[in-house]
């Protein structure tokens, strides 16, 4: 009986709520009215393949932690000054998208000659950047699963991979960005773990659970909202539910949107030196309503006054190419406010 109940009342929230491209297209318009959001036209170009030169400086590792939290063998790669004397270094943790690897970074999102012009170029400051895999099979979307108590990627990340780069290279602040589920991670862990990163970053991230299970962002109905397995046909939402469970108040605990609300009310002082850059395109719209979660968490942000910059990109969709092309922006952004 609950049950039935429990997928009724997701049906006809669905009905209710379901957000047309005329409500959508009236949202950007009063969304590009603040000062903090720029509207781009498509990127046209990014950065060629063996266009820069690697530094001789430059010193690429691939690392691996045998890992209690996650029960897995854990890969990350470091990307580093050679040479680190006499002074601590950012660090930017960049984590990849559903069933990527760490290596799309470097192969697609051009992360090393992204670096290396930006550098050349007196744009950003030397710095130590951490790709790590996400861990099972790409789909771990950096969380603790909800049923499945032996995978704790989260606690690996925090408890064990942030320490171990702190314990090997001379790392001053850390900041942490991420493409679509690494857009979520990268903003749920910076803000379940806002003493540790001080900049976060989303490349058209998941950054609103709520839009993107129930496409609505309403916290007083999510909050009591039961949303069973069985109604997704998609294998992705039936591995959401395993991992955040189905109940909203346990959706709620990591979803970056309802973070920052909570963050605002409970402890306000914790977002006043913290800062937000998120892209996005115009076209992401479908399946997964990436643009319409930029929205929400923007408008959330601004209501805040907590420190953002937004970009919408003209034309451009769900695509790493797009992430190449829009990493020097971020990697400016990073740059200018990690000491």
């Amino acid at each position: 009986m609950y049950i039935l109940a429990g997928v009724f009342a997701v049906l006809i929230f669905y009905i209710l709520t379901n957000t047309s491209d005329k409500k959508i297209n009236k949202k950007i318009k009063r969304i590009l009215s603040y000062q903090e959001v720029s509207y781009r036209e498509k990127l046209l170009k990014g950065v060629d393949e063996g266009s820069v030169p690697y530094s001789s400086d430059l010193n690429v590792r691939t690392c691996h932690i045998e890992s209690e939290y996650a029960h897995e063998r854990m890969r990350y790669i470091v990307i580093s000054p050679k040479k680190l004397e006499g002074k601590k270094y950012p660090c930017l943790f960049f984590l990849h998208g559903i069933r990527d690897v760490a290596d799309d970074w470097i192969s697609k999102g051009r992360i090393i000659e992204n670096y290396e012009m930006a550098l050349a170029k007196g744009k950003i400051k030397e710095m130590v950047m951490v790709i790590p895999d996400s861990g099972y099979d790409g789909e771990s979307w950096y969380a603790n699963f909800t049923k499945n108590k032996e995978r704790k990627y989260e606690s690996y990340f925090i408890k064990e991979l942030i320490p171990q780069i702190k314990s090997e290279y001379p790392i001053s602040e850390v900041g942490i960005a991420g493409f679509s589920m690494g857009g979520h991670g990268a903003f749920k862990l910076g803000l379940r773990n806002i003493e540790i990163f001080k900049v976060m970053g989303s490349f058209a991230g998941a950054i609103s659970l709520i839009r993107l299970s129930v496409n609505r962002r309403v916290m007083r109905i999510i909050k009591i909202l039961y949303v069973p397995p069985f109604v997704f046909g998609s294998k992705d939402k039936k591995h959401f539910l395993d991992v955040f469970g189905s109940f909203g108040h346990q959706i709620i605990k990591q979803d970056p949107y309802s973070l920052i609300k909570l963050l605002h009310y409970k402890s306000p002082e914790k977002l006043l030196d913290r800062h937000f850059y998120l892209s996005v395109g115009d076209e992401d719209r479908a399946p997964y309503l990436m643009l319409q979660q930029w929205i929400d968490v923007v408008g959330r942000l601004k209501k805040y006054r907590v420190s953002f910059s937004g970009s919408l990109y003209r034309g451009e969709a769900h695509t790493w190419e797009y992430v190449s092309k829009d990493l020097p922006n971020l990697l400016e952004y990073f740059s200018d406010r990690l000491d």
